[in-house]
Protein backbone atom coordinates (compact mmCIF):
# COMPACT_ATOMS: atom_id res chain seq x y z
CA UNK A 1 0.00 0.00 0.00
CA UNK A 2 2.79 2.27 0.19
CA UNK A 3 3.91 2.02 -2.64
CA UNK A 4 0.70 3.39 -3.82
CA UNK A 5 0.73 6.47 -2.35
CA UNK A 6 4.63 7.18 -3.08
CA UNK A 7 3.83 6.34 -6.67
CA UNK A 8 0.21 9.19 -6.46
CA UNK A 9 3.25 11.61 -4.88
CA UNK A 10 5.30 11.88 -7.40
CA UNK A 11 2.67 11.80 -10.18
CA UNK A 12 1.06 14.88 -8.75
CA UNK A 13 -1.45 16.27 -10.71
CA UNK A 14 -1.12 14.16 -13.21
CA UNK A 15 -2.28 11.16 -10.83
CA UNK A 16 -5.81 13.03 -11.74
CA UNK A 17 -5.31 13.31 -15.78
CA UNK A 18 -8.28 11.74 -17.79
CA UNK A 19 -8.55 12.00 -21.70
CA UNK A 20 -11.32 14.52 -22.68
CA UNK A 21 -13.25 11.56 -24.57
CA UNK A 22 -13.51 9.91 -21.33
CA UNK A 23 -14.44 12.32 -19.08
CA UNK A 24 -17.03 13.40 -21.51
CA UNK A 25 -18.36 9.57 -21.27
CA UNK A 26 -18.45 9.29 -17.42
CA UNK A 27 -21.16 10.81 -15.65
CA UNK A 28 -20.21 14.03 -13.50
CA UNK A 29 -21.15 13.06 -9.93
CA UNK A 30 -21.20 16.13 -6.70
CA UNK A 31 -20.75 14.24 -4.08
CA UNK A 32 -20.82 17.17 -1.21
CA UNK A 33 -23.09 19.99 -1.55
CA UNK A 34 -25.22 22.32 -4.16
CA UNK A 35 -27.48 19.52 -4.65
CA UNK A 36 -30.34 22.67 -5.61
CA UNK A 37 -27.46 23.44 -8.36
CA UNK A 38 -27.25 20.34 -10.16
CA UNK A 39 -30.69 19.35 -9.68
CA UNK A 40 -32.73 19.80 -13.68
CA UNK A 41 -34.81 22.82 -13.52
CA UNK A 42 -38.38 22.01 -12.82
CA UNK A 43 -40.90 22.15 -15.67
CA UNK A 44 -43.93 25.35 -15.61
CA UNK A 45 -46.89 23.62 -15.11
CA UNK A 46 -49.51 23.97 -18.46
CA UNK A 47 -52.78 25.55 -16.66
CA UNK A 48 -55.41 23.37 -17.79
CA UNK A 49 -58.71 24.51 -19.34
CA UNK A 50 -62.14 23.68 -17.66
CA UNK A 51 -63.34 21.53 -21.03
CA UNK A 52 -60.39 19.30 -20.02
CA UNK A 53 -61.14 18.86 -16.61
CA UNK A 54 -64.95 17.09 -17.87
Amino acid sequence: MGSATAVMHLLGRGNWWLPDWLDRRLPHLHVEGHTDYYQPKPTPETPRSLAAVR
